[in-house]
């Protein structure tokens, strides 16, 4: 029955439960008829952490190289615009972006 599902000692917790008031969304509120912001928004919700054509890796030396945004040159890479970390401190602070199982990752 469904009036079973919902003990009443569940109904007063769920009623007693107050809004912290925190929000993370500080932005303008967006029309839903403006497309064009939706989408660049959705984009950005789903941007990768890493990018990979900036990424390279050097197994002789075991280390990860992170290019710069837009500071590569026609021939290459710029070497002096990279990051260069140890692999395994790479994975480490990579992993750090991997959330939990069931981790809510929109908060509007």
């Amino acid at each position: 029955m469904a009036q079973d599902k919902i003990t009443q000692r569940l109904a007063e917790i769920l009623l007693s439960w107050r809004h912290p008031r925190f929000s993370v969304y500080q932005g303008e509120p967006i029309a839903p008829d403006d497309r064009e912001t939706r989408q660049r928004l959705a984009r950005y919700m789903v941007h990768p952490p890493v990018a990979l054509d900036r990424l390279r890796y050097h197994p002789a030396t075991a280390q990860v190289a992170y290019y710069a945004r837009n500071h590569g040159r026609a021939d290459g890479p710029d070497a002096s615009a990279a990051h260069i970390i140890p692999a395994l401190d790479f994975l480490a602070a990579l992993c750090t972006h991997i959330p939990d199982a069931g981790q809510q990752l929109v908060r509007y």
